[in-house]
């Protein structure tokens, strides 16, 4: 979903229990909020979202709340998948009076079962979701192939894949990665869950093609 002005923003982050906003870290996004988290630099020097930074941060919405308290997770994209995780089992249980807000510049690094259970919102005038994935068009034609397959028609498209030149499962995984960003862009731009659904089984395919394996059993069996 799109919005027009930072002035919306908290507006819609009172509507919604859980509202993702594509804008960089540093937005100030007018809101009174009662708690910000923030990635804090580690040795390595990556800016990162700890466990335990967010388990002190979620802890204060355990209190008794009368009225609405704003929590805001900025550059949520630094959190890890177990830390999205942990965050995602508050998320599943919605408190009332609790607005969570998230920021970032890449929503696909979210886990699918956090956007799954927010509200994404795009600037207007954003046009990162207009922009072609950056891949060849054989790339292409075979993502858009695969998302669009039934489940009869998958082991031929899979015998194509997997013999395709001159790296086969580099090919599989381009075109996997491909499937991902044009469904995550198109839901995000939609709004349709239909395109959110398809995306667990192309990351079980990723993840399946990552372990080496029979490339054209990867493919049918991840995405029938």
């Amino acid at each position: 979903m799109f919005f027009d002005s930072m002035e919306e923003i908290p507006q819609i982050a009172a509507r919604t229990s859980c509202a993702i906003f594509v804008v960089p870290g540093e937005t100030d996004l007018k809101i009174p909020a009662t708690l910000v988290l923030e990635p804090e630099d580690t040795k390595s020097k990556t800016r990162l979202i700890s466990a335990e930074a967010l388990r002190e941060f979620l802890s204060f919405t355990d209190k008794k709340l009368t009225d609405s308290h704003y929590f805001i997770i900025k550059e949520a994209d630094k959190m890890s998948d177990i830390v999205q995780n942990i965050f995602l089992k508050t998320l599943e249980e919605p408190k009332e009076f609790c607005h969570f807000v998230l920021t970032t510049e890449n929503p696909a690094s979210l886990l699918p079962t956090i956007l799954s259970r927010a509200q994404v919102f795009i600037p207007r005038t954003n046009g990162q979701l207009d922009a072609v994935p950056n891949y060849s068009s054989k790339i292409m034609n075979f993502a858009k192939t695969l998302i669009a397959a039934k489940t009869l028609d998958l082991p031929n498209i899979a015998a194509k894949i997997a013999t395709s030149k001159p790296q086969p499962r580099q090919i599989a995984l381009d075109s996997t990665g491909a499937a991902i960003e044009i469904l995550y862009k198109s839901y995000l731009k939609t709004g349709n869950r239909a395109f959110l659904s398809k995306i667990p089984k192309f990351l079980q395919l990723y993840e399946a093609l990552q372990q080496n394996g029979h490339i054209k059993l990867h493919i049918v069996a991840s995405l029938c």
